[in-house]
Formats: C-alpha cells, structure tokens, sequence
C-alpha cells in the first residue's frame, strides 16, 4: 500500500476546498440569476402580482434566495482572494498577467455579445412586450432598440454590459484584480525578503510568513518595517479613493471590494496554521449561520435595535448598507471554506459535479430571461393564472440554463480554453 505523507493530505484537503469554493461561486452566480428572475417578472411589477406564496419570498430566510448583494460582493471578493495568489515578481510578469486577465474576459464577451446580436435581429427578445405587459420599467431598459455594429464592438473590447446587462460589473472586477496584481508585484518585488524563496508560492503566505519570522537580521527588520509602512499606505490610500472615487463612478467601490480579497486571503491562510482544526472547524460554521442571519433579518431587526437603545448617536451606522453586505459576504466565504461540514456540503458530488458552470450561468441567465422565459410568460398569461405560470417558468428557466451553461463549458468553452493558451504562449 502505498505510504500517504503529510503533503498528500494537505493536497486533498486544497482540492476539497478549491471545489467547494467553485460550488459557492456557483451558488452565487445561481441567486443572482433568481434575483434578476424575481425583479423581471414579479417584484418590480407595478402593481405587483399578488400571491400568498410569493409573498412568503418576501421574507426571511426566503430573502436570500434574490439577495444579489450579497452573492454579487462574494463574487469579487473570491476573485480578489484568488488573484492574491498569484506571485507577480518583475514587470514582465505582471504586463502578462494583465494582458491574459483581460483575453481571459474578451473571450467570452465576444461570444455573448455575438449570440445577443444575432437574438435581437432574430426577434427572440421579448422584453418590449412582457414590459409593456406586466408594466415593468426595469425589464422595458433592455434591447429596446437595435444594437449597431460599432456598438457591438465597443461592448466587447471596452467589457460593457450594453448588449448582456448583467456584464456591466465586469470591468470593475477586471480593474479590481489588476489593482490586485499591482498591489502583489510592489510588496513582493521590493518590500519582501522572500522574493526569491521557492518556499513561499503567493504574496499572501509572504506576509503571513514576514511576520511570523523571527531573526536577528537588521535588513530583514528594515524590510518587515517598510513592508508595513507599505501597507498602512496602501490602506490609507484604499480609504481615501473608496470615499472620493465613487462621487465620479457610483459603482467604481466594487473594485475596493475585490481588493478587500487580499487582506480575506491572509485571514484564511493565518486560521490555517492555527493548531486546532475542530474548533476552528465549529467556529467557522457558526460564522456561516451568523453572516447568513444577519444578512437577512439580523442587522436591522436585532443589532441595530440594541445600538439605538444603547448609542443612539451612532446607530445610523449599523443600519444595513453595502458595507454590512460586504462584511457578511466575507464572513459566509471565510466559515464556508474553514467548516468542515459546509466543506463538505459544497463538495458533495451531485453539486460538485456543477461547480465549474459558475462563469457560463452567470454569462448566459441574462439572455436567457430576456427571450425564453420573457416569452413563456406571454404565451401562457391568457391560459393560467399567474402564480401558476411565475413557478413554472421559473423551473423550466433553471433547468434549461444549467443544460445551455454544461453545453457551453463543453464546447465553446473549450475552445475559449485554447484560444487564451494560444494567447498565453504566444506572449510569454
């Protein structure tokens, strides 16, 4: 038999969580798809069909099942942790880095923004109709006029979401993991010691490893001293554009979020080393239960009240708001890949199986709403009532999305995987 040596073990528990945070994203991309469904066809109609179980979505713990902010946060903040693995260490390598981060989002822009071309000009949107029908604005701001080239074109190299409105985030993650790149290549070229070890695989370890490291080196103190003044200015500057950047560009804080992966990532590796699994383990699960409660009912109803009775003078700040979500969002990521039956609830097959659909879901749910799920509801709105026909769609939406998004991680996606090696050789 074959002997099992300690590097084996951790190998499998990496894989393990790698899978489980794949099933997440998939989770995320999954309730992001229920909200822009909940906000098409009932919660921003006006009036708003009216059904005692649909109601019943309208409150905790069903809220979660369309809580786009909080799976939305999550989404940029894996990928800022993800990126904060990669070590970056010359300016070659971090031009490279960029070029592929963007080819990597090209790819499927240009696919998307191809098949949404040709949908429109073939007439399979059915948003000006199940508008007008339910009298819903938001849905009426989609495909409303017909896309020209040039448009069409800017869409796909500029990454906008003008012809697939859920892309529109886009480049706010691609600039946030660029951000990340930087910040990655300044601190690991020219503030660490441990440029040059092969022990230390991301800048993350690094700075967990600097500051653990114990020496009688007076470089290696002045390193670690720049390295943290390095830091406080990072942060600093991170504060000062969080709070002025968004008066120019509302949603230009979601890259601050992605950078907010950084310092997730050093979290994650420091409950790593601790000694004691199990409780690290039961901790992280009660961190999942707690972000999700909070997230959904706990702020306003329960911790708000406490601090209005007690504080009164700051407790406007502990009323929800983005910066809550995203707090949440990082504790439900941190106890998910620490807890070890969260672990192994998002790696269990029948899910983990699907894991990799993440990016396709998120890519096709949009187009999809807008034309079959847009045009079921007209087809049968004389013929059921509405409830009837708001589940159905609902279902058959699902189910036809996973199909479409497995059909293109099988065929178009493979072929995007060649194209960006092609691309990934040829610059290197």
């Amino acid at each position: 038999m074959a002997k099992v040596t300690a590097s084996d073990m951790r190998g499998n528990v990496m894989a393990v969580r790698n899978k489980a945070l794949d099933t997440l994203k998939l989770l995320f991309c999954l309730i992001i798809f229920s909200t822009h469904y909940m906000g098409a066809f009932w919660l921003l109609c006006d009036p708003r069909p009216s059904h005692v179980l649909l109601n019943h979505l309208l409150t905790p713990p069903f809220t979660l099942l369309f809580d786009s902010s909080l799976t939305l946060y999550g989404f940029f903040l894996i990928s800022g942790m993800l990126a904060s693995r990669k070590k970056i260490t010359s300016g070659r390598a971090l031009l490279q880095a960029i070029v592929l981060r963007y080819f990597r989002f090209l790819i499927p822009f240009f696919f998307i923004n191809t098949l949404c071309f040709a949908l429109y000009y073939t007439g399979a949107f059915r948003t000006t109709a199940v508008a007008a029908t339910l009298n819903n604005q938001w849905v009426a701001s989609y495909y409303y006029h017909a896309p020209t080239i040039s448009e069409y074109l800017r869409a796909t190299l500029l990454l906008d979401g003008a012809l697939d409105g859920p892309l529109w985030m886009m480049k706010y993650l691609f600039f946030g993991t660029v951000l990340v790149y930087v910040y990655s290549f300044l601190r690991d070229r020219f503030f660490s010691s441990t440029t040059a070890s092969n022990n230390v695989s991301t800048v993350a370890e690094s700075i967990v490893r600097q500051n653990h490291d114990v020496t009688t080196d007076p470089s290696h103190d002045g390193l670690q001293l720049r390295a943290i003044l390095y830091d406080v200015a990072v942060l600093v500057l991170y504060f000062v554009t969080l709070y002025y950047v968004p008066r120019f560009d509302p949603n230009a804080y979601q890259m601050h979020i992605v950078l907010a992966g950084i310092p997730l990532m050093q979290l994650k590796i420091r409950m790593d080393q601790s000694a004691n699994a199990s409780v690290r383990s039961i901790l992280a699960t009660l961190l999942v239960f707690l972000s999700l409660y909070l997230e959904c009912a706990g702020q306003n109803h329960f911790i708000y009240p406490i601090v209005n009775r007690l504080l009164p003078e700051i407790s406007s700040y502990f009323i929800w708001n983005r910066f809550w979500c995203c707090l949440f969002s990082a504790m439900l990521i941190l106890g998910s890949l620490e807890s070890k039956p969260v672990t192994a609830l998002l790696s269990w097959k029948p899910i983990a199986a699907l894991s990799d659909l993440s990016f396709p879901v998120y890519l096709l749910h949009w187009p999809l709403i807008c034309s079959f799920s847009a045009a079921f509801t007209l087809f049968f709105l004389p013929r059921m009532s509405y409830a009837r026909i708001f589940v159905l769609n609902a279902f058959l939406s699902l189910v036809l999305l996973i199909l479409i998004a497995k059909l293109y991680a099988s065929t178009f996606g493979k072929l995007e995987h060649l194209i960006f090696g092609s691309v990934k050789t040829f610059i290197s």
